[in-house]
């Protein structure tokens, strides 16, 4: 399998990106397992490998045993393609990375592991090349404003007077797709 890093700041859509990159059909048609795992802040590798083996066997976990959990996963993943969305990872211990990989060996080759991480480090951990957002440009949030306002519309329908103020609310939103998109649905 390879790790797909997303770097980024708060609030700047990495877990939007893997959320479309996994609800995505022609995507999700290339994997025979796919699963989410949120991560947060304290990486307990036990509950993050009880959450694994939930996902992949889509039903609750009961074992109290990593060893358990290892072979489960490991009899769920043999030989299948999977995709795994690990969302808002912040630890930067290899030992515990290591650790949480060991049932995931045993996948087919093309299988892919998503990370989403504020942490240049963590995603460095992870994978030689990472994929970093950024903040958008003010032309850009007025460009997402302007489409969550108009829903599909043409937007010659807005009046020519309104496209300052809608430029000066847009560059309010600091680069945040997320502030511009729920501002232009408002």
């Amino acid at each position: 399998y390879s790790v797909v890093p997303i770097v980024g700041p708060a609030r700047v859509g990495k877990t939007s990106l893997a959320q479309h990159i996994y609800n995505d059909e022609a995507i999700s048609s290339n994997f025979d397992i796919k699963m989410w795992v949120w991560v947060c802040q304290e990486f307990n590798v036990l509950e993050l490998t009880r959450k694994l083996t939930e996902e992949a066997t889509e039903s609750p976990c009961d074992f109290a045993s990593m060893n358990q959990m290892h072979r489960v996963i490991t009899n769920q993943l043999n030989g299948k393609r999977f995709l795994l969305v690990l969302d808002d990872v912040w630890d930067e211990s290899q030992d515990r990375w290591a650790s949480l990989q060991v049932p995931l060996k045993c996948a087919a080759p093309g299988s892919k592991i998503i990370v989403t991480t504020r942490s240049t480090k963590v995603a460095k951990m992870m994978a030689l090349k990472i994929h970093q957002l950024g903040y958008l440009s003010d032309t850009s949030c007025w460009s997402v404003c302007q489409d969550a306002a108009l829903r599909g519309r043409d937007p010659s329908i807005i009046d020519d007077s309104l496209i300052p103020i809608g430029k000066l609310v847009a560059a309010r939103c600091k680069g945040l797709p997320m502030a511009a998109n729920a501002v232009g649905h408002v």
